[in-house]
């Protein structure tokens, strides 16, 4: 399949969808502030640019303390930045860490929008964290003369499975990318199967693990929190915090009488 040919059929299936679930998407939006946050900005294609910018894009949360070396990086020699991410969680994050850069809620990959948000922001290079592959962000940024590379690339079992399944329309995109930096060996050639070319792909590792260490608690922090032992719960999921608070009253009641439990759902 011919790349014009593979983004025709993505765009026609994204229009469809749009006209025929636009009903779903306004009651959910109705119900649900986390959906209504944020949407007008979705739709607001990218702020204009005196200058090129690099534009990059991290999906979540995770993605976001991923992607932090890396902008860090890109600020030290100088790079006009531009950063976008998914979801109002990693908004917050990336504010928090470069609230100078204004970050903000990436546009919908629609080809009028993301063809004008390219221009505005005069973007000539797009980073991905990771796996996200937006079809239409691609091309603007390829059409107008930049490139684009994924960092710390990588591709889970359920996504390699997920994205061989359509490798016929999507290889035509993949062949086009100017650079994939895997987290593994594993991860590069998952990519390489799927369609991106072998010379465009080099192992560089993961990023996570380029993260400055935490800071050391501060003295105050250690008396609140105290010295009893603690059970910890990170990034649990919803079904998953019953059987932990099961398993720590037991502890409690039989071998750690002063066990404290330090829950953190992935979705607060």
């Amino acid at each position: 399949m011919k790349l014009r040919a593979a983004l025709a059929v993505y765009n026609s299936l994204l229009a469809l969808l749009l006209l025929l679930g636009w009903p779903l998407l306004a009651l959910l939006m109705l119900r649900s502030r986390k959906l209504r946050g944020g949407f007008l900005e979705r739709l607001t294609p990218l702020p204009r640019r005196a200058h090129p910018c690099v534009w990059v894009h991290a999906a979540s949360v995770g993605e976001v303390e991923a992607a932090v070396p890396l902008v860090r990086a890109l600020r030290t020699r100088g790079t006009p930045l531009l950063l976008t991410t998914q979801t109002l969680t990693g908004r917050e994050r990336l504010r928090a860490h470069f609230p100078e850069l204004e970050p903000r809620l990436a546009p919908l990959d629609l080809p009028a929008l993301t063809g004008l948000s390219v221009r505005r922001a005069q973007t000539r290079a797009l980073v991905l964290i990771e796996t996200e592959i937006w079809p239409n962000w691609i091309r603007a940024v390829q059409c107008s003369g930049g490139v684009v590379l994924i960092a710390s690339a990588r591709l889970s079992d359920s996504g390699f499975a997920s994205y061989a399944r359509v490798r016929a329309w999507l290889a035509p995109l993949l062949a086009r990318i100017d650079a994939v930096a895997a987290r593994s060996g594993l991860d590069r050639d998952r990519f390489v199967a799927l369609g991106v070319p072998a010379a465009n792909t080099l192992i560089a590792g993961d990023l996570k693990l380029d993260a400055p260490s935490a800071p050391a608690a501060s003295d105050a922090l250690r008396e609140a929190i105290g010295a009893s032992p603690f059970l910890l719960a990170a990034s649990t999921h919803v079904g998953e915090d019953e059987p932990v608070l099961e398993a720590w009253r037991k502890l409690r009641a039989s071998v750690a009488p002063s066990l404290r439990l330090v829950l953190v759902p992935r979705h607060p």
